[in-house]
């Protein structure tokens, strides 16, 4: 059986536009790097997003931010059976 996430609490002025940046790129599996090179800045500032963003939502896990990311609607799941 698998673990059961906790209650996702929504509030949509609870991250900056730049959170919310960075959230739907690491929803969509974007490394530090990565989200670093694509916003013009270091990976460490997109490390310290990644984690401020983990404190306010109270969340520790990537699943949960992803969950967070598409229930707020800042990505859609997208499933490809082959």
């Amino acid at each position: 059986m698998m673990p059961q996430m906790s209650p996702i609490k929504f509030d949509s002025n609870l991250l900056t536009a730049r959170e919310s940046e960075v959230l739907k790129l690491i929803a969509e599996g974007a490394t530090s790097k990565e989200i670093g090179q694509k916003l013009g800045i270091s990976y460490k500032t997109a490390d310290a997003h990644r984690e401020n963003i983990k404190k306010k939502l109270h969340v520790s896990s990537i699943a949960h931010l992803v969950r967070y990311a598409i229930v707020v609607g800042l990505v859609k799941p997208e499933y490809t059976l082959q």
